[in-house]
């Protein structure tokens, strides 16, 4: 036996019918203390006051989640409440964490399970960002529902150690296993990146597009984030004027925005060129919609900014030559009035409920406006009136200028075109949008179209349902539909009256599924990561992935203000007996 051996022996072995002292007070401690789980809740029949205290804990904790609250925090809160209310609750940090994370959590995505057993078709979208060190990957799924309209769930959040397109790929097929989505996915949204996409012409291997489409052995839709491809229209045509102004706008402000006495000098400058002075606002590549009012801001103060620069005696030199040269404004007032036709077209793809046929209508109006711009010479009216101003002052030709705009717009034009192709493609699908009389070759066209896609349809069938749909849908009952802001209300209320008389249209509802569950842009699952870093700030960077996956499930999936949560746990006893037990803390 060796020497440390030998030492060990000595020091754990006791003397035979010997007890050490350490030991009989480990054994008195032990006869007069009970193990933790005597204090978790053992009762497989709780009471109704347990399963009522169980839905005010549970409420509490969606309520602390839903409101951005720390779980830290609730530790005062919960005392509070046991004082001034009720003297049986007890939800403090740790139990009102488990309760989100075990027990909540769960409870969602059981219902979105259900929800997507019934699908037949979805679409993943995915979208990755880093939170300090930590890659998050949050996947969403969109499809629709004849009862509860269009979705969009977050189905996972992936902790990822980088992002390339195989690991990309490998989370993305994971979540559609779990939730036994192979055989119903049509399509991937995500940004147009290269590793998502493989470029404009969708080419190359080396893609998550490419590989996914390998894994699952069958064709899919590509459906690029159309918003970021309007934005980039935009900016690179921005490119063609002689000015660089998204870069001019950017610099002026940060030139301002954190200096107080710059700022107050800028204030009486305004006050002497008899304007009202407002705050310059910030550009960023990666805020689609923010160019176009930081360009508005700076021309509604822009004889205070240029008084200010060129009243310096020590003006930063970028500066002087911007504001010296009079033509500079005519192209910024240019290319703010074409960015409030982008914007607004932003605008309209973000809205919720959005699908990609209604997004392709979108993309082709704004291509057909800036090809009628182009040809009728549209700059507007303020651009026209500084232009003539420029051109009587010889300090600006204006053939000069009508080539710089016309260069914006066959940009602008060129660019969208490249990129909306994968758009054209699901076109068989417009007449699902109910903007005008439906035809029988449209259902034609879906059927043929649709084919590659998995949307099999019997033709005999799908005509008896077209002549029951047709006779439904007289002009009247179409201008009654167009009351409904959102597509899938328009479509709730075709099936509600069907399903009313006892007529069924699965297969119209088979197409009409297929064309709703394709989403226009990736901004739903963007908007993700503002909800993660609202969650996790520089106050709560001690949540764990998990938790956090959590608290994302509860905001981005839930939806439903606290009382309506509470009322939906009082009509779930397994769900309320699971917050009252110990299985919340396992």
């Amino acid at each position: 036996m060796t020497y440390f051996a030998e030492c060990a022996k000595a020091h754990f072995q006791l003397p035979t019918g010997e007890t050490s002292d350490n030991h009989k007070k480990a054994m008195a401690a032990k006869s007069t203390s009970q193990p933790m789980t005597a204090y978790f809740s053992s009762s497989s029949n709780p009471s109704a006051n347990d399963l009522d205290l169980a839905a005010r804990e549970g409420v509490f904790a969606y309520h602390t989640v839903a409101h951005n609250h720390s779980f830290r925090s609730i530790d005062c809160t919960s005392k509070l409440v046991k004082e001034l209310y009720d003297k049986k609750f007890t939800c403090s940090r740790t139990k009102c964490e488990a309760i989100a994370v075990n027990v909540l959590s769960p409870f969602i995505f059981e219902e979105i399970r259900k929800d997507l057993d019934e699908a037949k078709f979805v679409t993943l979208s995915l979208d990755s960002s880093n939170h300090a060190s930590t890659k998050l990957l949050p996947i969403q799924v969109q499809y629709f529902s004849a009862q509860s309209g269009m979705k969009r769930k977050m189905l996972e959040l992936h902790s990822v150690p980088g992002e390339t397109s195989e690991i990309l790929t490998g989370r993305l097929l994971k979540t559609a296993q779990d939730f036994h989505l192979e055989s119903k996915i049509i399509a991937i949204g995500a940004d147009n990146t290269n590793t998502n996409f493989g470029g404009v012409r969708r080419m190359g291997k080396n893609n998550v597009f490419y590989k996914f489409k390998e894994k699952l052995g069958r064709n899919l839709l590509g459906i690029g984030c159309s918003a970021h491809i309007v934005h980039n229209a935009m900016e690179v045509a921005a490119y063609n004027l002689p000015v660089a102004v998204e870069a001019m706008i950017v610099k002026i402000y940060n030139y301002f925005h954190i200096y107080t006495v710059r700022t107050e000098e800028l204030k009486e400058f305004c006050s002497f060129v008899n304007i009202e002075y407002k705050k310059l606002l910030g550009s960023s590549n990666t805020r689609w919609l923010s160019l176009g009012p930081a360009i508005e801001r700076m021309l509604e103060i822009y004889s205070g900014v240029r008084s200010y620069f060129l009243s310096q005696s020590k003006c930063p030199k970028q500066f002087s030559t911007f504001f010296e040269d009079p033509k500079n404004e005519v192209y910024l007032t240019f290319l703010f009035s074409q960015a409030k036709m982008f914007n607004e077209c932003i605008q309209k793809m973000e809205k919720d409920s959005v699908c990609a046929a209604e997004v392709g209508n979108l993309l082709t109006s704004i291509v057909d406006n800036l090809k009628l711009r182009r040809a009728e010479n549209f700059i507007g009216s303020s651009t026209r009136k500084l232009l003539r101003k420029l051109v009587s002052e010889g300090d600006i030709q204006e053939k000069t200028f009508l080539q710089h705009t016309d260069s914006f717009f066959d940009t602008a034009i060129e660019y969208l075109e490249n990129w909306t192709k994968d758009f054209d493609k699901i076109r068989f699908l417009d007449w699902t949008l109910l903007k005008k009389p439906i035809k029988w070759e449209d259902l034609e066209s879906a059927m043929e179209n649709g084919k590659q896609y998995g949307l099999v349809l019997e033709e005999t069938k799908l005509f008896d349902e077209y002549s029951c749909l047709n006779s439904f849908l007289t002009a009247e009952k179409m201008e009654d539909l167009q009351s409904c802001a959102k597509i899938d209300e328009k479509w709730q209320k075709v099936f509600v009256h069907f399903d009313t008389n006892d007529i069924a249209l699965p297969l119209v509802k088979e197409i009409v599924e297929f064309s709703l569950c394709l989403p226009g842009t990736n901004a739903s699952v963007e908007r993700c990561f503002s909800i993660m870093n609202d969650v996790w700030s520089s106050e709560k960077m001690q949540l764990s992935v998990e938790t956090l996956k959590a608290v994302a499930t509860l905001k981005n999936n839930a939806c439903i203000c606290c009382r309506e949560f509470y009322n939906k746990l009082r009509n779930n006893p397994s769900v309320l007996t699971k917050i009252h037990s110990s299985q919340k803390y396992t």
